[in-house]
C-alpha cells in the first residue's frame, strides 16, 4: 500500500527545529559529563552547609561549672575518737555554737582527769612557797629592826659619851669602846642587808621554778580540757552545713575533716575551661553566666594554674544579684567574652577545627552547586564561629556535616541539588 507524503515546508520546518534542540541537549549531557566525571550528588537536605560572613564577631569561650560558696570552712576536731552521735544533717542551717557530732573518748577524758590533779598540786606547791618564804621574810625582817634598834642605841651612846669625854668626865677607854660597839653594829647591818638580798633572789628563782612548774601543768591541762569540749564538734561560724564526712561508730583520727560549713551569702561561680581555650584567659574578663533559671553577669576573679584532666578552673565573681532559688553545686554555663574581632570574614567553627590551624573541607563558591575539596586556613576561634584567613570570600559556603548514611570521602566534588 502507497502512502502519499504531504508536502508541508512548515511541519519540516518544525522538526529540524526539534531534532536540533534534542540533539544540543544531548551534547550538553554528554560534555558535562566529560568534564565532570564520576561527580556525585547529594540532595540538600541531606547537608548542612554554613556560609561565610564579613563583619564583626565577638570571641567567646565556653565552660560549664558549678555555683560555689566563697567562704567554706572545714571543721575538724583536736582530740579524735569515735563518732557517737550525728546531732544535724547536710543542708542543716547552722551558728557558730550548733553541734554537729559528738565524740566518745574515754582515754582522754582519763588524761585530763590526772591533768587536772598534777595542776592542783603545782598549784599547792606555789601558795605553800608563797606563804613560807612569805614568813621567812617576816622573820628576817624583825631580825632586822632589832639590830638596826641596837645600831642606833649605840649610836646615841657614842654621842653622849664623845660629849662626856670632851668635859673630862669619862675616860678614852669608855669612848673607845662605844667606837667600837658602834663599828661592829654597823658591820652587822651591812652583811644582813646582803643576807637579805641574797636570800630574795633565791626566794624568787624558787618561785620562777615552781611557777614555771605550774604553768607547764597548766598548758597541758587547758590543752587537755580543750580537746574534751572539742569532743562536741561545733560549726564555727553562721551558715549551712554543706558536707558531713563521717558516720555514727566511726574511728577518727586527730585533725580529721569532719564536715564542711559555708556561708551561702556568699557565692561565687566556677567553671571549667578546656585547657586549650584557657590561654587567652585572662582577669577581668567579662562572663556571662546561665544558671537554667536566668543569666546573671561577672567577671574572671582567678585562674587556676593547674590543669585538670585537661581543663582550667575559672572562678567568677558576680556582679549582678543571685535569682531566687539557686543553691550551691548547681550547674551552670559560663560564656567569657574574650574581645571584639572587627571586619573579618567568619563562619561557623566545624568539628575539630582549632585555632590557627588548617582543613581540605568541601566549599561551595558563591552561586555554584558543586562543593570542591580545599584548603582553607583559620585564625582565632570563638564558642561557635571561627576567622577565615585564606581560602573563603563572604557568601562562599562549606559542607558542615552530612547524615551518617552518606559518605563523600572519596571524592574532590560533590553537587548539591
Amino acid at each position: 500500500m502507497d502512502f502519499e507524503i504531504e508536502n508541508n515546508p512548515r511541519k519540516k520546518k518544525f522538526m529540524v527545529y526539534g531534532f536540533g534542540s534534542l540533539g544540543l541537549i544531548l551534547l550538553a549531557f554528554l560534555v558535562y559529563n566529560w568534564i565532570s566525571p564520576g561527580v556525585p550528588s547529594l540532595a540538600r537536605d541531606l547537608v548542612r552547609i554554613d556560609f561565610a560572613k564579613e563583619g564583626d564577631l565577638v570571641r567567646q569561650v565556653r565552660g560549664v561549672g558549678t555555683i560555689v560558696p566563697k567562704d567554706v570552712k572545714l571543721i575538724t576536731n583536736e582530740s579524735g575518737g569515735i563518732i557517737e552521735r550525728l546531732h544535724i544533717r547536710a543542708g542543716a542551717v547552722v551558728t557558730p555554737e550548733t553541734v554537729i557530732v559528738t565524740l566518745s573518748n574515754p582515754e582522754l577524758k582519763q588524761r585530763l582527769f590526772e591533768a587536772e590533779s598534777d595542776l592542783k598540786e603545782k598549784q599547792d606547791e606555789l601558795l605553800s612557797l608563797e606563804l613560807s618564804i612569805q614568813q621567812d621574810m617576816l622573820s628576817l625582817k624583825s631580825s632586822f629592826a632589832e639590830l638596826e634598834r641596837s645600831l642606833n642605841e649605840a649610836a646615841l651612846d657614842l654621842e653622849v659619851n664623845e660629849v662626856l669625854h670632851r668635859d673630862g668626865l669619862i675616860g678614852s677607854v669608855v669612848l673607845k669602846k662605844s667606837r667600837m660597839q658602834m663599828a661592829q653594829l654597823e658591820a652587822q647591818v651591812s652583811l644582813e642587808e646582803q643576807r637579805q638580798e641574797s636570800i630574795a633572789k633565791s626566794n624568787e628563782t624558787q618561785l620562777a621554778i615552781t611557777m614555771s612548774q605550774m604553768d607547764t601543768s597548766k598548758a597541758r591541762y587547758d590543752l587537755l580540757n580543750r580537746q574534751v569540749k572539742d569532743l562536741d564538734v561545733v560549726a564555727g561560724i553562721d551558715g549551712v552545713l554543706q558536707r558531713l564526712l563521717v558516720e555514727e561508730g566511726q574511728q577518727v583520727a586527730t585533725s580529721f575533716i569532719i564536715a564542711e560549713v559555708a556561708d551561702i551569702t556568699k557565692l561565687k561561680v566556677e567553671i571549667r575551661v578546656p585547657e586549650l581555650r584557657a590561654r587567652d584567659l585572662k582577669k577581668g574578663l567579662s562572663v556571662n553566666v546561665d544558671t537554667g533559671s536566668g543569666e546573671i553577669d561577672g567577671a574572671i576573679s582567678r585562674i587556676d594554674p593547674a590543669v585538670e584532666d585537661g581543663t582550667v578552673t575559672v572562678d567568677i565573681e558576680i556582679f549582678s544579684e543571685f535569682t531566687e532559688g539557686l543553691r550551691t553545686d548547681q550547674t551552670v554555663e559560663g560564656v567569657i567574652q574574650l574581645e571584639n574581632m572587627n571586619d573579618i570574614v567568619y563562619i561557623g567553627r566545624p568539628l575539630l577545627v582549632s585555632d590557627y590551624s588548617e582543613a581540605n573541607l568541601f566549599r561551595l563558591e558563591k552561586g555554584s552547586d558543586v562543593a570542591v575539596r580545599s584548603k582553607i586556613r583559620f585564625g582565632k576561634s570563638s564558642v561557635s564561629h571561627i576567622e577565615v584567613l585564606d581560602g573563603l570570600n563572604p557568601g562562599d559556603g562549606i559542607i558542615m556535616s552530612i547524615t551518617d548514611s552518606v559518605s563523600i570521602d572519596d571524592f574532590d566534588q560533590v553537587r548539591i541539588r
